[in-house]
């Protein structure tokens, strides 16, 4: 019911509600708001400080509060999304373990593709370089996932700032999936788009990128 409200009272009056109103409140009521447009203006209410406890508080009932985040972040506009995932993933472990953890049980992979895909590669590289976050079986998932949706490009500034010893792990997952979407990923590998930053981080996304599917730039047999 307030979701519609918001699409038609003042800022000023979601302002005024919006500070009274618990952070999983918002978090329920950017989940009805149908407009995208209307849904960005509602996020730019909020400080720093606001936007981070109503991001992190997905992590006390994941189960249901994070599909609401992934949607928030996921409708608003390019700045806003980025604003929301800088100030409440980047950063902070215990968070975005919280997050792998709920899209892995609830197959969340391609709300959270969506997010990622959006974020520019420097808050994407801050997501790395957490000791629990370099486990195969955490990001393993979304790494397959990405590939099967023709976005594994998307990763690539994250993928960098992995160990090796993962990145290897993950190329093993990767290089077991079925043929069409190994074609289809070597494909989008080959592409201008992929094959520059592929070149630009070698040192690293070698260890990621099965052989099969290398650009012949880059070694392939395309």
């Amino acid at each position: 019911t307030m979701a519609r409200f918001v699409e038609v009272i003042t800022d000023e009056a979601v302002r005024a509600v919006a500070k009274s109103m618990p952070d999983a409140a918002v978090l329920h009521l950017g989940y009805f708001v149908e407009s995208p447009q209307r849904l960005t203006e509602l996020v730019a209410l909020f400080d720093d400080r606001r936007i981070h406890a109503i991001v992190t508080a997905a992590a006390a009932d994941p189960e249901r509060l994070w599909p609401e985040a992934l949607s928030l972040m996921a409708q608003v506009d390019t700045a806003a999304c980025e604003r929301l995932a800088r100030l409440g993933l980047a950063g902070d472990e215990a968070v975005l373990l919280s997050l792998l953890q709920s899209v892995n049980r609830q197959q969340l992979h391609r709300d959270l593709l969506a997010v990622l895909q959006r974020l520019s590669p420097e808050t994407l590289a801050s997501v790395g370089g957490y000791p629990r976050l370099a486990d195969a079986e955490l990001l393993g998932p979304t790494f397959v996932a990405a590939a099967r949706e023709g976005a594994l490009r998307h990763l690539f500034p994250l993928a960098v700032t992995l160990p090796p010893p993962l990145l290897v792990n993950l190329a093993s997952r990767l290089e077991r999936l079925p043929a069409k979407v190994a074609r289809g990923a070597a494909r989008d590998l080959a592409t201008p788009e992929c094959a520059a930053p592929l070149r630009h981080d070698w040192i690293r996304l070698q260890h990621l990128i099965p052989a099969p599917w290398l650009p012949a730039s880059l070694g392939g047999q395309q």
